[in-house]
């Protein structure tokens, strides 16, 4: 279990992203399970918000 992003880079080669409960209905649900890759390419707008630096940072 991890929320450090260059851990995973480097580590994982598989991993699973769970809702989390400021998500709402979303939470405890698996929201994508999948390869380092997928997380990276995912289109889902909570996945995207945590693996990607926005404007003024990551979110």
């Amino acid at each position: 279990v991890t929320h450090d992003l260059l851990s995973f880079q480097r580590i994982a080669t598989r991993g699973i992203m769970l809702g989390a409960e400021r998500d709402g209905t979303l939470r405890g649900t698996v929201l994508l399970a999948g390869s380092r890759e997928d997380f990276f390419a995912s289109e889902h707008p909570l996945v995207r918000g945590f693996f990607h630096l926005q404007e003024g940072g990551a979110v």
